[in-house]
């Protein structure tokens, strides 16, 4: 049918899919919004071209970037079609492109492509048919992207360092986004990262020290969280977690000047003490940077001099010493002293709580699994899934609940507790068909699962007996078929 809603239907399907990750889905869409599109006006080449856009960001998301790059190319041919007054997409066209250069290593045509981006955003918005907030989330993501690019290819036509961009992109962000959303807090640790990596940190101030505490706890829960969206999205591109070499370097250094700064604030030129919540700062900085520096004993001292004193001055500082010091005793197999430390963490995010964060509540749970025995670890995750179907079924409660499931499975085959196993397998995927998608890129998890549990049911038979050879060689082939699936 020439429906004319029909391209737009399709094109807000992919676009929801792409925003949840779901890269392979969104390019379906995508796909058939242009076949729709080009049966009603092949001459809207605006329309043409914003699909074309689209489909190189799925191509994007999945990795493929030579195919991304034709079809961007493709997008920029049918805007040239259009007059000057009427290119209502270029902007967000050359950015993609600087972006897939930038993954090919071609530096300097990324560069190259950035600045005609930068070109058309600069031009009267008006020519951009895209909404403000619209308009504001691509131009941030952009300078973003531009900035990547200057942190690792310094421009030979222009004096602008990563930072300057960085910072263009947090006044965009601050201004629409809400304070703890993962875009702005990326958004900080790349200007961290860029005044590591300019070596800037030896002008810093008090302030400056105070600001990058602020910055890398922030930065600590947004990790944790960020665990879990890697369970599940596992095709998703990543870039923004990447770290080189030389960033690791720099920040390094920045730990360890941090770390001699809030080392000689420890006591006062006369050898007095500091007041106590100055003393609980400071030994909680301290920890959290030892634990940085891998300097673990005086990672363990800092924090547990810091949690002493009881102060609630600050929730998330306690809260994240308390998973700093469960992280280095899981490291050391002090599991008593482990869920002691993830226990204290837990009561201040609890479900139902003021504080409540599902995400990482869930995170610090299956963090704490590990310390379980036996059965005790299934249990307890039953009745975390229990807890959760108490709370909404939209997609980040559908994602918590199949990543519960996805564990209850894991440790229900580790102990053979198949009807656990059974359960937890099928109400996974039930629930990444009917809320996610039949192609949910961690149905692959699902399937390797079935495919040990078959081989398990395999091995368990004895015998050399007709019968006993068929089942086993059934099992064997169900294994088999359950591989193929997950490929």
């Amino acid at each position: 049918a020439n429906d004319i809603s029909l391209a737009g239907v399709y094109s807000c399907l992919g676009l929801t899919y792409a925003r949840q990750g779901f890269h392979g889905d969104a390019l379906r869409a995508f796909k058939q919004t242009l076949n729709a599109q080009a049966r009603l006006e092949y001459s809207n080449n605006n329309a043409l071209s914003e699909i074309h856009n689209n489909i190189g960001l799925a191509y994007v998301g999945l990795g493929y970037m030579d195919e991304a790059e034709a079809t961007f190319d493709k997008a920029v041919r049918m805007q040239l079609c259009e007059p000057k007054s009427n290119q209502q997409f270029l902007a967000s066209i050359y950015s993609n492109i600087g972006y897939v250069h930038h993954k090919q290593k071609r530096y300097g045509e990324a560069e190259k492509a950035y600045k005609n981006a930068e070109k058309f955003f600069k031009q009267n918005t008006n020519r951009i048919t895209h909404d403000a907030l619209e308009l504001s989330l691509m131009k941030a993501e952009f300078l973003t992207n531009y900035g990547r690019l200057l942190s690792v290819h310094k421009s030979t036509t222009s004096n602008r360092h990563p930072e300057d961009f960085y910072n263009e992109a947090l006044k965009l962000y601050k201004s629409i986004l809400s304070d703890g959303d993962p875009k702005l807090m990326q958004t900080y640790i790349n200007i961290m990262l860029a005044f590591a990596q300019n070596k800037s940190y030896h002008e810093a101030s008090d302030g400056d020290f105070n600001a990058a505490i602020e910055v890398w706890k922030d930065a600590y829960v947004f990790e944790r969280k960020a665990r879990l969206e890697r369970a599940l999205l596992v095709t998703t591109d990543g870039n923004s977690s990447i770290l080189t070499t030389e960033h690791n370097r720099s920040i390094h250094e920045w730990y360890h000047k941090a770390t001699h700064h809030y080392g000689s604030l420890s006591s006062n030129p006369n050898g007095e003490k500091c007041e106590e919540k100055n003393q609980f700062s400071t030994n909680i900085c301290l920890g959290f940077l030892y634990a940085k520096l891998h300097n673990h004993n005086s990672a363990i001292e800092c924090s547990a001099k810091a949690l002493a004193v009881n102060l609630e001055s600050d929730e998330k500082m306690i809260f994240i010493s308390s998973l700093r010091l469960a992280d280095i005793f899981k490291r050391r197999q002090r599991y008593d002293i482990v869920i002691t430390n993830f226990n204290r963490a837990l009561e201040s995010i609890q479900l139902g709580s003021d504080e409540e964060d599902p995400v990482l509540y869930v995170e610090v749970k299956l963090a704490r699994i590990d310390c379980h025995k036996d059965n005790q670890a299934i249990d307890t995750l039953r009745e975390l899934y229990r807890s959760l179907q108490l709370y909404g079924s939209d997609t980040k409660y559908i994602c918590l609940k199949t990543i519960v499931l996805d564990t209850l499975a894991r440790y229900s085959l580790m102990q053979r507790e198949y009807e656990n196993f059974n359960y937890s397998i099928e109400q996974s995927i039930a629930l990444k068909h009917g809320s996610l998608s039949q192609y949910h890129p961690s149905l692959a998890i699902d399937f390797i699962f079935q495919a040990e549990f078959h081989v398990q049911k395999a091995e368990t038979l004895h015998g050399e007996t007709a019968d006993i050879g068929d089942i086993r060689r059934s099992y064997y082939r169900e294994a088999l078929t359950s591989y193929e699936r997950a490929l």
